[in-house]
């Protein structure tokens, strides 16, 4: 699994939240005013490296997401806790305690 940009967590999100949609739809939830280009670029992406899939029966096309949000979330920590920690879950935890992240 690959680790997402602050924009391709941004879409899936979106789509993780609201099921599948156009690029058109999930630009305006995004609700910044980007091009529909920048858009479409990140969601082809996502599609290439495999976190969203395309319906094709559809025009325009929509998107669903390939992963499931739980999936990429316990890959997301276990990735922070073997980076940062040297994969002990006690000082993961601790961490998280004594900065206020489980409230």
């Amino acid at each position: 699994m690959k680790r997402l940009s602050y924009r391709q967590e941004q879409i899936m999100s979106i789509i993780w939240e609201n099921g599948p949609m156009t690029v058109s739809q999930i630009n305006l939830k995004i609700g910044e005013n980007l091009h529909f280009n920048t858009v479409s670029t990140v969601v082809r992406e996502l599609e290439r490296i495999g976190y969203l899939a395309n319906i094709h029966e559809y025009r325009p096309y929509l998107y669903a997401a390939k992963i499931h949000k739980n999936e990429y979330l316990r890959w997301l920590l276990e990735s922070l806790k073997s980076s940062f920690f040297h994969g002990d879950g006690e000082s993961f935890k601790s961490f998280q305690i004594g900065n206020n992240l489980w409230k």
